[in-house]
């Protein structure tokens, strides 16, 4: 059984984009970046923003090796939105007990803002990280980054940009 979680490709562009902007792997405006990764496309080369939204293609792959009843389609914003109604699919999918207790956390996967990386320095060298149950840690990288990051808006202009750069390979996707 293999299972495919698909977020908005325009956000999850922005989003890896923003990813690797903060701890600073990446100098480029977002407007930038993503036109140096649609040249690198059109050059026959792969981009780093745009080219993992490009869902159809790769799931296409999966669709060549396994048959359809073995794949699970499910949206990032409903598992968002309503994680208890989407893990009960997943269970139902796999065909293992539904009735499992699952209570949604934090987010874990967050990006440590530039103005905690001190404290997260301190908190390494006391082997504070050692001692701490990893939910705390989540709490605590979650917490810092409402805090101390606000991810910028990303401006009208390349979200309309996008949304019709994505368009044909979300009909591709639909099909």
């Amino acid at each position: 059984r293999l299972i495919a979680c698909l977020r908005n490709p325009v956000d999850r562009a922005y989003s890896a984009w923003w990813w690797r902007k903060l701890p600073g792997s990446e100098e480029r405006p977002f407007k930038e970046a993503i036109d140096a990764d649609f040249r690198d496309i059109t050059d026959g080369g792969l981009g780093i923003y745009l080219d993992e939204g490009y869902y159809a293609n790769g799931l296409k792959r999966y669709l060549d090796l396994f048959s359809r009843d073995q794949l699970k389609i499910l949206f990032f914003d409903d598992f968002q939105n309503d994680p208890i109604s989407v893990v009960r699919e997943i269970c139902e999918f796999l065909g293992i007990n539904q009735a499992i207790h699952f209570r949604p956390q934090v987010p874990y996967n967050v990006a440590t803002p530039p103005a905690v990386r001190p404290l997260v320095a301190i908190a390494r060298t006391i082997h504070l990280r050692d001692v701490l149950p990893a939910s705390w840690k989540a709490r605590f990288r979650h917490t810092a980054s409402k805090l101390f990051s606000s991810t910028p808006s990303m401006r009208p202009e390349v979200r309309r940009w996008l949304i019709e750069h994505y368009y044909p390979h979300n009909r591709e996707l639909e099909k």
